[in-house]
């Protein structure tokens, strides 16, 4: 059925159809305030401006991938299992890393913080960084290493310093900011 269409521009068009739906479903009826919030003249971010941001790039990237594709000549091979198969695979390593990304700093607290309870520490260093870093380094890891098909010594500090990098960028100039998934405990 599905013979004719490129796996390029299937999946463009799927992440299209996931940003428009990020953007105008769910983010609206799932988080609350504004994208900036202003109170007695001091700027701070709301809840709902990084997922977004994410949203508006998810639907270039879509949009973009759908838009070459269409223009570059048909291969020979179309949309098959084993293109729904990676996607799957990769939607469950996903999941994993985001469990990791989760409950890894819950874990930490509870094995090296003598009894304190991880929503009173969750703001504070090393806590607040150990679940987003961590579950950040498996997550670039993971892809790097599969779209270059080995583990180098660059993966390796690009894992590690490109989510330190966001953390950084999104926790160094404001106070009230939680890191993910700092904010769902």
């Amino acid at each position: 059925m599905l013979r004719f269409l490129k796996p390029d521009t299937v999946l463009g068009l799927l992440v299209t159809l996931f940003a428009l739906v990020l953007l105008f479903l769910w983010i609206p009826n799932d988080i609350d305030g504004d994208l900036i919030n202003i109170v007695r003249r001091r700027a701070s971010i709301g809840d709902p401006l990084a997922p977004t941001l994410t949203g508006y790039l998810l639907l270039l990237c879509g949009v973009m991938l759908t838009g070459t594709s269409l223009f570059r000549p048909a291969g020979a091979e179309g949309v098959s299992l084993r293109n729904f198969v990676f996607v799957l695979l990769a939607a469950v390593f996903l999941m994993v890393f985001v469990a990791v990304m989760l409950y890894a700093g819950p874990l930490a607290v509870s094995l090296f913080a003598g009894g304190e309870e991880y929503r009173l520490l969750r703001s504070r260093l090393p806590w607040k960084y150990i679940g987003y870093l961590l579950g950040g380094f498996l997550l670039m890891i993971a892809v790097i290493s599969v779209i270059e098909r080995r583990v180098s010594p660059r993966t390796i500090l690009l894992a590690v310093a490109v989510p330190l990098a966001i953390a950084l960028f999104y926790d160094l100039p404001f106070d009230d900011v939680l890191l993910p998934p700092n904010g769902d405990f």
